[in-house]
């Protein structure tokens, strides 16, 4: 049985990871990763940067947040081989646009980071594809940015013998959720968390959480439908932990804001040490077939294989966790018939 208690939150916010990985090699491999202008996405990249890849790839938003935070991490790490590409997760046609480009201009694809995010709005507002953004750029875009990229990462494993990885920005606040039974046992489970209803009912806060429960379960979702047998792929989700961060700050007031305050000053770790969460589900057990294994789905907290919740864990959360891979799968497919061939191709590997 695993739970989020305080003394175990305090402990693991105040034991700092530093993973030997951190001087690892990427010679040869290309990297992409999202949100990378900011935060851990920045940090991350700057480690990356010092390990000697072909090729970075910052996907960002902001063209001109992101050609600043492309040039400071030149001037740092002295690292030339960087290059931002546009990504907006609120637009599916963006993150077709940029699936194109890779297909067209990528190559290779070792290590593929989905770490944007953001924090939901005070006002019900759907985007031009018909959803709320905290649920399309947290949950759905990263699943369909990956499943684009998938291709790349198969004929990256068959080509050059290697273990690809996708590595997923989660958030320990998924311990804090639990979705009704009635939720899970409606027609479609992706809907209902899209509705007007469910919206207004729900805090800011709730629904962020909510968004990186469901992230967690499409990608554990995805591993477990990529064949056992040919080409190796992992996926993993990483939790960074309570980082200092204007992410933490957003639309807060009050006693909220004071409370954010008070663990920013006391307990927060800065987003460097945030970051390394990522270059561990990125590395680590490379080259040890054993560990990579045990690799796949995992969640990873503190630099090692941790237990989602319970009720991840549990039989509702395993039915919620297939039925919204269903209705994400069929709402991307509904969009984009590509995701429907990337499926059936890597079901005859």
């Amino acid at each position: 049985m695993t739970r989020l208690t305080l003394p175990r939150f305090f402990y693991q916010q105040v034991t700092s990871c530093q993973p030997d990985l951190l001087k690892g090699s990427l010679e040869g491999k290309t990297v992409v990763l999202t949100g990378a202008n900011s935060g851990i996405g920045f940090e991350a990249v700057k480690h990356f940067a010092t390990m000697n890849p072909a090729r970075i790839i910052m996907a960002c938003r902001s063209k001109e947040r992101g050609e600043q935070a492309l040039e400071e991490i030149k001037s740092k790490t002295g690292f030339a081989n960087i290059e931002l590409w546009l990504l907006d997760l609120n637009s599916f046609a963006s993150v077709k646009a940029f699936a194109d480009r890779f297909d067209a201009e990528g190559g290779r694809l070792d290590i593929l980071v989905e770490n944007a995010g953001l924090w939901p709005s005070a006002t019900y507002d759907k985007s031009d594809d018909g959803w709320v953004s905290i649920l399309q750029s947290n949950v759905i875009s990263p699943a369909y940015h990956a499943l684009l990229l998938l291709p790349a990462m198969i004929r990256t494993a068959t080509e050059h013998s290697t273990t690809p990885r996708i590595v997923v920005t989660g958030s320990f606040t998924h311990y804090f959720v639990d979705i009704d039974e009635n939720v899970v046992n409606s027609p479609n489970l992706l809907g209902s968390f899209n509705s007007q209803e469910y919206y207004t009912q729900r805090s800011m806060t709730d629904k962020y959480q909510d968004s990186k429960l469901l992230e967690l379960f499409f990608f554990r979702a995805l591993q477990s439908k990529l064949p056992s047998s040919g080409p190796s792929i992992i996926v993993n989700t990483i939790d960074p932990g309570y980082c200092a961060t204007s992410f933490n700050r957003k639309d807060q007031s009050g006693l909220s804001k004071k409370m954010s305050d008070w663990m920013e000053r006391r307990i927060a770790m800065t987003t460097e040490e945030g970051s390394r969460q990522i270059i561990y589900g990125a590395l680590a057990g490379a080259g040890s077939q054993e560990e990579e294994e045990s690799l796949k789905g995992a969640y990873i907290a503190q630099s090692q294989i941790t237990e989602p919740s319970d009720f991840v864990l549990g039989e509702l959360g395993i039915k919620a966790q297939e039925k919204l891979w269903n209705d994400i799968v069929g709402t991307l497919s509904g969009n984009d018939p590509m995701i429907t061939t990337i499926i059936n191709g890597w079901k005859s590997l």
